[in-house]
């Protein structure tokens, strides 16, 4: 019974997992580059339809393709859990790691609070290589704490730690190391030990992750040659870095989107810190590691040019355990408590809120959207409750993390109904039925975004064209795949479409092109 909440917080994404497409943005991608390179062998030096891929390392892509050849297909359920087993073992670490310094209640708060945050909830939700790569992180600083404190012997630390270092690495790059070194090396200095600075990064550490890199980039040079590796090690790296090609951002970035990305528990986490400093709560050497994690990385990441919110998730996990154990040394305020009701009278808004909505944007009352509101509602109304009658956190906190949890289940129930407008998989299918006596299969598309990547469930290339070119009638006989709403205010190009044989889905419809 200690890790039931362990089940619950897979319960809550199992319907979902079960249920939902693959998005387009990054899922289907994904799936697309394994199904490619599985073609034709190539397992370090990646293509995405034909071009070379350099943008992530292998380790993430090699599950993928791992699940595929063991299953003959891709299975967002199996996939998800790649996701959220990482999550759990992330809060798994953390709670055996702050044991000894928390009350049961806290150590209960703790991880409700850390699973039900929106983008972490988010990170083992979907699809992505941020939430291994945290697992890696976390493992690694832990082993290195571990140390510090005498817990585990020297040398065999000092390999255990090199090694999480290098799987971090291997699964999402750079981030993998300089989060961990970073950290380190700041809380050395602040500790005034940085001269034991080679117990931790000792020639043993940089041979685990020395070497494999070296056998990782001779192999990327084998399949690749010399520009894939270039493009790895340097453009991926360096001019993300310095000058971004993607999500370019500015150094402020982060410290307005921490507000929401730690949402709901945002306004509670930062008025624990506020209420520490005013009571120049002296930090233990726990709470300082945590401390300078959180803020080193942090610093480091707005730094960086490529700014994306998901970025963050690594400092998550520090960032509410600090808050935590700090609380645990000092009493409940009002001022807490009312910190903590803000988000509690937001959720009780939410079934009186959507009722005003239509009229500043269409709403269609489904039974999702009423269930999923009523239930933020009741949520709301009993957290505030057990603020304004119980005076307490623990109640509060569970009944809004449970909360959340129960309207994420429901939603993850009914999320499959609106798959046309998630993903491309029941468009793909249209397409499918319409090319059914069609050979050899032709697919193309206009004005949908990433449609190249629906080769997974055609198991042929979609490609992009303009309307200049399907009203040549070049492609008579083919599947095009069009946006509506783009295409819609062209008259002449729907009365060329008129009357050829069509399935409409959400706001995207295949075609046969009968002329």
């Amino acid at each position: 019974m200690k890790y039931t909440y362990f089940l619950l917080f897979l319960l809550a994404l199992l319907p979902s997992f079960i249920t939902r497409d693959f998005t387009p943005d990054n899922e289907l991608r994904y799936l697309s580059i394994a199904n490619e390179n599985l073609a034709v062998q190539r397992y370090f030096a990646f293509l995405h339809h034909g071009v070379a891929y350099a943008d992530k390392p292998p380790l993430y892509l090699w599950l993928v393709m791992l699940a595929k050849k063991v299953l003959g297909q891709h299975h967002l359920f199996l996939l998800g859990l790649f996701s959220v087993l990482p999550a759990l073992g992330i809060i798994y670490t953390l709670d055996r790691w702050v044991a000894a310094h928390l009350s049961a209640s806290w150590r209960l708060m703790a991880p409700c609070i850390l699973f039900s945050s929106i983008f972490y909830m988010g990170g083992a939700a979907v699809l992505r290589m941020d939430m291994l790569m945290t697992i890696f992180i976390v493992l690694a600083l832990h082993t290195f704490y571990r140390i510090y404190i005498g817990e585990i012997p020297i040398r065999k630390g000092q390999w255990i730690f090199g090694i999480f270092i290098f799987l971090a690495i291997f699964t999402k790059g750079p981030m993998g190391i300089i989060i961990p070194l970073l950290s380190s090396l700041v809380f050395l200095l602040i500790s005034r030990k940085l001269r034991t600075f080679s117990r931790y990064w000792s020639w043993r550490t940089l041979l685990v992750i020395v070497m494999p890199c070296i056998i990782w980039f001779y192999f990327v040079w084998l399949e690749g040659g010399y520009r894939y590796l270039e493009n790895l090690l340097f453009h991926q790296t360096v001019d993300r870095a310095v000058d971004a090609f993607h999500h370019k951002r500015p150094f402020y970035f982060y410290g307005i989107s921490i507000w929401y990305v730690l949402a709901p528990w945002s306004l509670t986490l930062f008025a624990i810190y506020g209420q520490a400093v005013k009571n120049k709560i002296r930090l233990s050497s726990l709470e300082t590691f945590f401390a300078v994690v959180s803020i080193s990385t942090l610093i480091f990441l707005s730094f960086v040019s490529s700014k994306v919110d998901i970025y963050l998730l690594p400092c998550l996990p520090f960032l509410v355990y600090l808050a935590a154990l700090l609380q645990a040394r000092m009493k409940e305020t009002r001022f807490l408590r009312f910190c903590l009701a803000i988000p509690a009278l937001i959720l009780a808004l939410a079934a009186p809120v959507l009722f005003f909505v239509p009229s500043i944007a269409p709403v269609a009352y489904t039974l999702p959207v009423l269930l999923c509101c009523g239930l933020l509602n009741l949520t709301g109304i009993v957290a505030l409750y057990f603020i304004v009658f119980s005076r307490t956190m623990k109640r509060s906190v569970l009944t809004l993390s449970g909360g959340m949890l129960a309207t994420v289940f429901v939603a993850g129930c009914f999320v499959g109904k609106y798959n046309g407008e998630l993903g491309y998989g029941a468009l793909a299918a249209a397409g499918k039925n319409l090319n059914a006596s069609h050979a050899p299969r032709c697919y193309i598309s206009l004005e949908i975004k990433r449609s190249e990547n629906m080769d997974v469930y055609l198991d042929a290339p979609v490609v992009s064209v303009s309307k200049e070119t399907v009203l040549s009638g070049q492609y008579k006989g083919c599947i095009l795949f069009l946006n509506h709403k783009r295409t819609e205010a062209d008259k002449s190009f729907q009365e060329y479409l008129h009357g050829m044989p069509n399935t409409v889905v959400a706001t995207n419809a295949a075609y046969k092109l009968t002329h």
